[in-house]
């Protein structure tokens, strides 16, 4: 971080927020006995692929993920926080969230909605406790580039529906980066572009 800062470079620290493994239990076995995911094995959800998840829609998750970024802020001079693009795992079942679905849901939010908004409480979250601590450091999310394809999701926001990708991003990992930008809640976006220049 001091050898970027005398160059002028900025250090924003990359997290993946709910992502726990990538290579399933050989992985898991291997994290120490002091993680969060080991610790608070109650919040974690072994997917499908056979890794593990901190699951989006309880609140005591949210918590860590905001506990975890600001033990990255209040440790070291880093000038951000950007997070990947990992927020409800894409093809997530209904069974892994039925209970917290009942639980946490007074307003009646159908489902997709439901998941948006608490990976929305998450990311405003974080940013209040990121600027609470440190007003100059930022806040970004790098998500997938395409905000919406389907002209029902782009009216939502207001913007032209893009040709290229999908609303994966949307309706199946559950985030908003227009809405994050409309509530104020990060500070930039990133965007991950995956598609070739004037795919269509």
């Amino acid at each position: 971080i001091d050898e970027a800062h005398k160059r002028g470079i900025e250090v924003h620290a990359w997290i993946n927020p709910y992502r726990i493994t990538k290579d399933g239990d050989k992985e898991f076995t291997e994290i120490s006995s002091e993680s969060p995911a080991k610790k608070y094995y109650q919040y974690v959800v072994k997917y499908s692929d056979g890794n593990y998840y901190f699951n989006p829609g309880i609140p005591e998750v949210r918590k860590l993920v905001v506990d975890g970024a600001v033990e990255i802020v209040k440790k070291y001079d880093v000038d951000g926080i950007v997070f990947d693009d990992y927020f409800y795992q894409n093809g997530m079942m209904d069974s892994y969230d039925d209970e917290l679905y009942a639980k946490y849901n007074p307003d009646s939010l159908e489902r997709g909605d439901w998941r948006r908004r608490q990976v929305n409480l998450m990311v405003q979250d974080v940013y209040n406790a990121i600027k609470s601590r440190k007003p100059w450091c930022r806040f970004g999310i790098s998500p997938a580039g395409v905000a919406a394809s389907s002209k029902a999701v782009a009216d939502k926001y207001g913007v032209t529906p893009c040709p290229a990708g999908s609303d994966w991003q949307y309706n199946q990992i559950y985030a908003e980066p227009v809405q994050w930008l409309v509530d104020q809640s990060i500070d930039y976006i990133s965007p991950q572009v995956y598609w070739t220049i004037g795919a269509s």
